[in-house]
């Protein structure tokens, strides 16, 4: 049995699954600037983490719009697609065996997504994946069930070259009309209200061995994954205080200081320096990814001037803050505001 993950944070979803899901609306003709209207966000400039309720609502107007009742079988399938180059498939892909892999596959699933939690059973000589809300307060529907077991399925004919086959499909929900979709991805029985959603394999399929695994690549993407691991894990905790304290400051027309930062939560400066360490980031960082954010949306406004940006930011002089938006993204503020403008009535 694998471990069950602890989440502190509230439910989300990885800025990669939201990207996900816009190709994927792009690909069915959607109008992505109306999905950015329903979810009221930028997709040019995403935060970190997305709240689950918002990853949801979009998914559930993409489903709307094509009116697929296979929608979560189709989305599964293309995010497996689509996500050849994301990091969690990078490590599962070096891994040695597929059982290695899928062991991977459910420590770091919180890159992608923290609202359900996989996990691994193994009766007599099957192996059985299963999942959970990772809070009471989420409700799995049909087609999000469906989702997580095409991508499992896809992920297990992907890595074995197609030689798993799996030995039942079990769903909570009703049967539906069609089951066409359902036989081509997951070609098993299928069985539908169930008292509990699990995909079974044999169990010898663990160790089918991952024919382009590469223990360097393992090793070095794994420690990637980790820190980043640790990040999601400990959302909303300290370096949460610290980034909304940061946020006020500068608000209020100051620039912050690590003392003031650290008076203001109370703690000494090296208190303050050792935690956001604990927590794998630091003081600089946080500031400059504040800063980094704040000037991308202000450059989305014409009337206001690259030197006012500069001067609301903190920055002494606007060489200074074209430096610093060039380091941070790669472009000069003048270059990014016209391809922003330019970028907003673009489909991906």
């Amino acid at each position: 049995m694998t471990e069950k993950p602890k989440f502190k944070a509230t439910a989300t979803a990885s800025a990669d699954m939201m990207r996900l899901l816009f190709q994927f609306a792009a690909q069915q003709g959607i109008e992505l600037n109306h999905l950015e209207t329903i979810a009221k966000i930028d997709r040019f400039n995403l935060e970190e983490r997305i709240p689950i309720q918002t990853y949801a609502r979009i998914e559930r107007e993409i489903q709307k719009i094509t009116n697929d009742e296979d929608f979560g079988i189709h989305l599964g399938e293309t995010f497996v697609a689509l996500s050849k180059g994301h990091l969690l498939f990078a490590v599962m892909q070096n891994c040695p065996t597929i059982g290695a892999a899928l062991e991977k596959f459910f420590h770091y699933h919180g890159l992608i997504s923290n609202s359900n939690i996989p996990r691994l059973f193994y009766r007599n000589r099957t192996v059985i994946c299963t999942f959970e809300p990772s809070s009471p307060h989420i409700l799995l529907n049909r087609h999000h069930t469906e989702s997580i077991f095409s991508i499992i399925a896809s992920i297990l004919k992907r890595l074995s070259e197609g030689r798993i086959k799996l030995l039942g499909v079990y769903f909570q929900h009703a049967e539906p009309e069609s089951l066409c979709e359902h036989q081509r991805v997951f070609d098993a029985p299928l069985h539908f209200a169930q008292k509990a959603n699990s995909l079974l394999f044999a169990k010898e399929d663990l160790s089918r061995p991952i024919f382009l695994a590469n223990p360097d690549f393992l090793y070095a993407h794994e420690s990637v994954a980790r820190k980043l691991m640790t990040r999601v894990e400990t959302a909303g905790a300290f370096s949460s205080r610290v980034r909304e304290a940061i946020g006020k400051s500068i608000a209020r027309g100051d620039f912050p200081l690590l003392e003031d930062m650290a008076r203001e939560l109370a703690v000494s400066k090296r208190k303050l320096q050792a935690v956001l360490k604990e927590e794998e980031t630091c003081f600089r960082e946080i500031l400059n990814d504040i800063r980094r954010k704040l000037a991308q949306q202000y450059l989305k406004d014409p009337e206001t001037s690259i030197c006012e940006i500069a001067f609301l930011l903190g920055f002494s002089e606007q060489s200074a803050f074209n430096h610093a938006f060039r380091r941070w993204t790669g472009v000069t503020p003048r270059a990014y505001r016209k391809k922003g403008i330019k970028g907003q009535h673009v489909d991906l």
